[in-house]
């Protein structure tokens, strides 16, 4: 068919006048010829094209209907007319199949039940999943267990959402679906999401005794418990869950979900209870039960006596890089004084430099230069060295590190170039220690870069310029960050509170936003003071405009 568009018109009227209709057979090969042509070859198909083929199948049905015996359709057709349905013709094809009785396969059904389940209708999907089953479909296979997976993650708009989920897997059970090692999953990382930890690890059991594998997922989903209930019985159960599962110790991909593990409890404990001294001692001595501590010699750490805590039994692994990141995190985390900070960052940028098999791909992403950056901005001695870190960090390949037969390759996204991250890390070490110059040259190399001033950049400037008492520079960040439609977050709002004049930062922002009020502490002003001066002229007569004081000196910024 040369012209498919064209070739429509004749179909149409043999479907609709008896004495025309060819033997359906031929109509079907005719139609599946155009969808292919038509949807299938063609990335971007017009709506027209769509629209006539979805109302060919309707008509189809219709018209089958009304024979003693109704014939079998091409699945293939529906299958490509589907792809590109939009959600009220996919409810429209389903309804006239189902009224008309048009014959579908359950592997159909599955494809219907997709398309309902994307619009949040859990309900309708299950029903779908029973009538598959009824054709026929394999209860076990990976067609019915992904759509069963699909089910258990829509999140129905209601608080009760995991009653709800935890109702429908009864369902599935029911009806004969035996969970395989993903759909098992899937039910635990629900449990898990809800905060049911008891009854995630009910499942996780009750998988165990019928005979189903644990998988580095199932761990992870395990490790978000031990995270959130911080303590360190919760981590051992896992880690002797692990072990019997034989994840432990050779597995070096569950070794780093556990390091990090480790360290998330230990930063938010410490958060909790002002104390950071055992955080990479707490990392460490699970480190060393599973990974070789030669990377971390050559790095300069302080181990103390963790090599005579290694086991002598086996020859311990060496670790991954991402694993070394983790343990570079814990221990930049309280390294101090500064002399030692900067000693270590240069031993690191050395072995970087000179592409450390192990140590070189570190750098691939901004992880650990980020928190060189966090450490340094608590020295005002140390801003000076901020701009080593990140000239450091923009010296590297566009596409990071070369990758060699010894070391891993990286990919664009990860390059360990500076990310808006590192640039707002930057800019609250200068907004911190009151060098507001370096700062505005910051948000240059912000936009300079390409990037994005996010909340959390405009909100370091607000906390710098009211530091300052510029409130010019307040309320110019304020209104950039409105006209941007940025909303304000209770940090935002905190920083805002700390203006010493909000009567006339109120005055410069009201324009009819209700929303200002949260920033003002008093009544709000019935007759503001200033009426007809323009904004200009309101910021010229305040005093803050008079007193602003720029730093005698500000450090360099690359």
């Amino acid at each position: 068919m040369e012209r498919p568009r064209r070739a429509l018109i004749p179909l149409d009227v043999a479907l609709h006048n008896q004495e025309f209709m060819p033997r359906r057979w031929i109509l079907e090969d005719c139609i599946l010829m155009l969808a292919k042509g038509l949807l299938k070859d063609n990335p971007n198909p017009p709506q027209m094209d769509i629209r006539a083929l979805h109302q060919f199948v309707c008509d189809y049905a219709i018209k089958n209907s009304s024979y003693p015996f109704v014939w079998p359709f091409q699945q293939m057709i529906i299958w490509l007319i589907l792809d590109r349905c939009n959600d009220s013709q996919v409810r429209l094809l389903f309804e006239t199949v189902l009224t008309h009785n048009l014959p579908l396969s359950c592997f159909t059904l599955l494809q219907f039940a997709e398309r309902f389940m994307n619009l949040g209708q859990a309900h309708v999907g299950l029903e779908i999943i029973r009538n598959a089953l009824r054709l026929g479909a394999d209860p076990s296979s990976f067609a019915i267990q992904s759509a069963c997976v699909k089910l258990l993650r829509i999140r129905p708009e209601r608080d009760d959402w995991y009653d709800y989920q935890d109702f429908v897997v009864g369902e599935l059970l029911d009806i004969g679906i035996q969970p395989n090692f993903i759909l098992w999953n899937c039910i635990i990382q629900n449990a898990v999401e809800a905060g049911r930890y008891e009854v995630a690890w009910r499942r996780y059991n009750l998988g165990i005794d019928d005979g189903l594998k644990p998988s580095r997922i199932t761990f992870l989903n395990l490790l978000k418990i031990a995270k959130a209930e911080k303590n360190d019985d919760a981590l051992r159960s896992v880690i002797d869950r692990a072990h019997e599962a034989g994840l432990l110790p050779d597995n070096l991909e569950v070794v780093n979900d556990l390091l990090h593990a480790v360290l998330i409890i230990e930063q938010s404990r410490s958060t909790d209870e002002g104390l950071y001294e055992n955080l990479f001692q707490s990392c460490l001595r699970y480190y060393i039960q599973y990974c070789d501590i030669g990377p971390l010699q050559e790095l300069g750490c302080e181990l103390g006596l963790a090599s005579e805590w290694q086991p002598r039994d086996r020859q311990l692994p060496a670790p991954t890089p991402t694993i070394i990141g983790i343990m570079m995190l814990a221990y930049i985390e309280r390294l101090g004084p500064l002399e030692n900070l900067i000693d270590f960052h240069t031993r690191y940028d050395g072995l970087v430099t000179s592409k450390h098999p192990l140590i070189a791909p570190v750098a691939n992403t901004d992880h650990v230069s980020n928190a060189f950056l966090m450490r340094l901005a608590d020295y005002e001695d140390g801003l000076p060295y901020c701009t080593t870190v990140i000239k450091a960090m923009m010296k590297r390949s566009p596409f990071g590190i070369s990758p060699s037969s010894e070391m891993p390759s990286t990919t664009p996204n990860q390059t360990g170039q500076p990310t808006l991250q590192t640039w707002n890390i930057l800019l609250r070490a200068y907004t911190k220690n009151r060098q507001m110059r370096a700062a505005e040259k910051v948000l240059d190399m912000i936009h300079a870069r390409g990037f994005i001033p996010n909340k959390v950049t405009w909100t370091q400037l607000l906390s710098g310029y009211i530091s300052e008492k510029r409130l010019d520079k307040v309320i110019y960040v304020a209104k950039t960050m409105k006209g941007a439609g940025i909303e304000y977050d209770d940090i935002t709002i905190r920083t805002l509170q700390r203006i010493a004049d909000k009567p006339r930062f109120f005055r410069a922002m009201d324009d009819g936003d209700q929303n200002f009020q949260f920033y003002y502490d008093g009544d709000r002003p019935s007759q503001p003071q200033i009426e007809n001066e323009t904004h200009q002229e309101s910021l010229e007569k305040s005093d803050f405009a008079q007193t602003d004081k720029e730093p005698a000196s500000d450090h360099e910024v690359p």
